[in-house]
């Protein structure tokens, strides 16, 4: 008996000082995260691929993180592979589940470029057309001659801010399109820059038709809505007036036009034989 006394007393001291041992060795503490590092994203064509290389700081954080993408239809991401599908301009967003988030955008384009200058394109069969002012690396300034005409498919046409000059013929012929946002930037254009494109909508303002941008809608004066006017205010917004604009308008006696006014193209009021006013 005295020896289970004895036992005991041995044990509870060393019970103890274990339990004193565990509770002074310091807790892990988890690391949360501080930063997300995106490395910037490379304009892609239609059909290739770029990686997109995230880093956590730390490395070692408990949070997850999540990829969202402005335009679904735009591209494709699989194990952090990104594919271009579409034409477009790309958002993706990297963010944690303690609301830390980083963003990085591109361009997908099926534009060809050579200097300063769009050329063509790669896919013929395109509905939608996004014509960026930058395309890997290179600063676009003008759309060439016959560059993007006879798309028998394309539809719709965002040309971004940067671009100064679309070049004559360079839609023509393109029957189905419909929807065309010029930049704001715009410095010429011919009124066969759009031939046989007899679908495309324009922007009605009282007397006059006009293409424009999402901004402005009355960025070009295209024609009046009837040649037999007498007199028409060209809006405020308006930068161009498109060569040949008011040809054949025999009856027109005064246009307004306000000084915002950049460009006037050729023959703009050729056998306007009635006009004496014209006030800018």
């Amino acid at each position: 008996m005295k020896k289970i006394k004895y036992l005991i007393l041995l044990i509870i001291p060393f019970l103890f000082f274990s339990s004193c041992k565990k509770n002074k060795e310091p807790e892990k503490q988890e690391k949360h995260l501080t930063e997300i590092i995106v490395e910037p994203l490379q304009d892609l064509s239609i059909g290739e691929t770029s990686q997109l290389k995230i880093t956590k700081i730390p490395e070692d954080a408990i949070e997850d993180i999540t990829i969202t993408v402005s335009d679904n239809n735009l591209i494709s991401i699989e194990n952090n592979i990104i594919t271009a599908l579409k034409d477009g301009n790309v958002i993706v967003t990297v963010s944690s589940s303690n609301n830390i988030s980083t963003s990085v955008s591109f361009s997908i384009s099926s534009i060809i470029i050579k200097d300063d200058t769009v050329t063509g394109v790669k896919n013929k069969n395109i509905e939608y057309l996004y014509i960026p002012a930058s395309f890997k690396n290179k600063k676009i300034k003008k759309i060439s001659q016959d560059a993007l005409s006879n798309l028998n498919n394309l539809k719709e046409i965002y040309i971004e801010d940067g671009i100064e000059e679309i070049e004559p013929y360079a839609f023509s012929n393109d029957v189905n399109l419909e929807k065309i946002s010029l930049p704001n930037t715009l410095k010429k254009i011919y009124n066969t820059s759009f031939e046989y494109c007899e679908k495309l909508n324009f922007n009605q303002k009282e007397n006059g038709l006009y293409l424009g941008s999402e901004k402005n809608k009355y960025l070009v004066l295209v024609k009046p809505i009837d040649i037999n006017i007498t007199s028409i205010n060209v809006e405020e917004e308006t930068i161009i007036i498109l060569d040949y604009a008011f040809e054949n308008c025999s009856n027109l006696e005064n246009i307004s036009m306000k000084n915002n006014i950049i460009y006037i193209g050729e023959y703009a009021f050729f056998e306007c034989v009635k006009l004496v006013t014209v006030t800018i």
